[in-house]
This record gives C-alpha cells, sequence and structure tokens, in this order.
C-alpha cells in the first residue's frame, strides 16, 4: 500500500487547517477538469460520524477557500463521508481510522486478515484475535474498513 505526501498537495495544505477547525479530517482529495468545470471531491472523517449537515457545512465553508487557491469560480464541489465499508487508499488511512475494525489483504497471504487498528504509520499495529500483529505497510495489497463486523459485536 502506498503513502502519500500530503504536504506536497497545495489544495490540502490550504483546506486541512479550516476543516479541522471545524472538527473534520479530510480524508482524500481527488479533482479533475470536466468541460471546462474543475470538480473537486472532499472526503471527510470525523470520530462520531459525518451527517448531511456536516457536509453542507463543510462545502459551505471551504467553497470560497477553494476557488481561490484554484483560481476559479467555475467548481463543483462535493463533500463526503468515507462511508460504511470504505476502501483504504492510503498508508495514513490507518491513523486516521485507529481504533476501528479493518480487514487487510496480504501480499503474501490468499487470506483476508481481520482486526482492531491500534496504530497506524509505516507498519500498521492491529489486535486480532487477541493477539497484536505488525503488519509492514508495503506488505498490504488491499484493506478496507469493516463496518458489518463492528455491528455485530
Amino acid at each position: 500500500m502506498d503513502s502519500r505526501p500530503k504536504e506536497t498537495h497545495n489544495l490540502y495544505a490550504e483546506l486541512q487547517p479550516v476543516t479541522k477547525g471545524l472538527g473534520f479530517e479530510i480524508v482524500e482529495i481527488a479533482r479533475q477538469q470536466r468541460r471546462g468545470i474543475l470538480e473537486v471531491h472532499i472526503v471527510i472523517h470525523q470520530e462520531t460520524g459525518v451527517t448531511i449537515s456536516d457536509c453542507v457545512e463543510v462545502s459551505k465553508t471551504l467553497r470560497p477557500r477553494v476557488e481561490l487557491v484554484e483560481d476559479t469560480r467555475e467548481i463543483n464541489l462535493e463533500i463526503s463521508s468515507p462511508g460504511l465499508s470504505r476502501k483504504l487508499k492510503y498508508l495514513d488511512e490507518f491513523d486516521i481510522f485507529t481504533g476501528r475494525l479493518v480487514k487487510v489483504f496480504l501480499a503474501d497471504s490468499q487470506e483476508w486478515i481481520m482486526g482492531k487498528i491500534l496504530h497506524g504509520g509505516t507498519t500498521i499495529t492491529l489486535e486480532a484475535d487477541g493477539n497484536t500483529m505488525r503488519i509492514e505497510g508495503s506488505n498490504i495489497q488491499k484493506a478496507k474498513l469493516a463496518y458489518s463486523q463492528e455491528v455485530r459485536k
């Protein structure tokens, strides 16, 4: 699994302090130009969850900053939650979702491992079946949140 240098992403650097001030963490920013309109999709997270009202508040707050940073008013801004069973794309997401159940598929294995994220970073620490496991991020082929398993417990 890859790590991403968020600090080098200009839009992230501009928006994260504002988003954090509202009580949210930016999980992902995707941007693309389509028919002369800049489409920006931002995924936000908060420990207690993200509501539609939260997305509206964050959108209204971030829109002027996005227009300023991107130097255009032709923007389609979409704010959303990570979803219940988000596929983790970057190593830093393990830090964001610490305490949550996750399923990981290792490059040197043929089965999914499920555990609670204890610590993120380049080496991920999971608690699985009462044991603590340390997994190198480079060995993680796929990962996703396991919300349905959290509900059953």
